[in-house]
């Protein structure tokens, strides 16, 4: 079950590496950062959601990646005050196409690939995107029923999943 929530793909070459928003352990971003040096795209956007202390987590991202070691000068940092995917997805898409990108590497945590890669699809068709799934202990290598706190992660993924179509 934990499967139908997954959709991440092998990186490839892409116009930009996409970060969303609303994970605040780090991972999303490093992995993200990885990419860009590793050479996939030339750069990282870092979408965000509600400010934090007056701070958006865009920038708050951008600071961890370059106090790892990445470099700030390849990173754009996308604020925006909503906090659901597809206004996320409704936000950042129109941005891309101003800056004249045609693929994107999504990234997120596993369980929400699926569901993230289909919003985008759907806000945005002229544009390509291809997820790729961070590190997330809380999926537990896939095998979420092992865990309390990977239990919940397929829960709720699995809920938002359901809903979504709703508008809910």
């Amino acid at each position: 079950m934990g499967s139908v929530l997954v959709d991440a793909e092998s990186p490839r070459k892409a116009d930009v590496v996409l970060v969303l928003g609303g994970e605040w352990s780090g991972r999303r971003v490093l992995k993200g950062a990885e990419l860009v040096r590793e050479g996939f795209a030339p750069r990282l956007v870092i979408s965000s959601g509600p400010l934090f202390y007056g701070r958006s987590e865009s920038e708050m991202a951008a600071e961890f990646a370059v106090s790892q070691g990445f470099d700030r000068a390849s990173m754009i940092c996308v604020p925006w005050t909503n906090n659901s995917t597809n206004d996320e997805a409704r936000t950042v898409s129109p941005m891309l196409r101003k800056m004249g990108v045609h693929s994107v590497l999504l990234v997120t945590n596993p369980s929400h690939t699926g569901r993230a890669a289909r919003l985008f699809r759907r806000v945005a068709p002229d544009l390509e995107f291809h997820p790729v799934a961070a590190p997330d202990p809380k999926w537990c290598g896939g095998r979420w029923w092992t865990q309390r706190e990977c239990e919940k992660t397929w829960f709720y993924e699995a809920i938002k999943t359901v809903t979504n179509p709703f508008g809910i």
